[in-house]
């Protein structure tokens, strides 16, 4: 049977799912087969055994609505150059850029080494989400996150990255890290 879930609890790992029959089916995260979390208003496909639901995957060509949480902060999935590039990439040199100029006009910049306070700070809380984004595209190329350490080569380390991460088509189809996220 088609459906659609209707909420999930990740801390009691239960959920329910609206059935195209109209009725209210509850499920156990144990049921859910599908590689994406369960969110409300994904599709599914269920096997109906009185007011439970079994057997649950995501019907195909469904995506999970998009969450800045499980962007910024979970290396599971992939992700698209576009998303790495708009959501990611730009934003966080245009914030360091502002940042920057801010602490130069505010006096918060150390003259000698050029470090700002405020470009500091966020230098230092977007350390976690740079490589999340980062595992995350290695993950659509289809590589581990363990690519990124080639960062730690000097000159030719970074240009490989740049290259491959930022400029370089991912896997196409799905791939052992999950879906294509440009066709999906």
């Amino acid at each position: 049977m088609q459906g659609s879930v209707i909420g999930f609890d990740p801390a009691s790992n239960r959920g329910a799912i609206g059935g195209q029959d109209g009725n209210r089916y509850e499920f156990v995260r144990g049921e859910w087969r599908a590689r994406a979390e369960p969110v409300a208003g994904m599709a599914v496909d269920f096997a109906a055994d009185g007011a439970r639901a079994s057997a649950i995957f995501a019907v195909a060509g469904t995506r999970e609505p998009f969450s800045w949480g499980k962007f910024l902060l979970s290396w599971e999935g992939r992700i698209s150059r576009f998303e790495y590039w708009v959501k990611f990439t730009v934003p966080y040199v245009v914030v360091s850029l502002v940042l920057g100029f801010i602490d130069g006009f505010s006096g918060t910049m150390h003259a000698e080494t050029g470090a700002g306070l405020l470009s500091g700070i966020f230098t230092i809380v977007g350390l976690w989400p740079s490589f999340m984004v980062g595992i995350k595209r290695c993950h659509d190329r289809d590589r581990s996150g363990w690519f990124l350490l080639l960062i730690l080569l000097p000159v030719i380390g970074w240009i490989w990255l740049l290259i491959d991460l930022g400029f370089l088509r991912g896997t196409v189809g799905d791939n052992r890290f999950g879906p294509d996220p440009v066709t999906a």
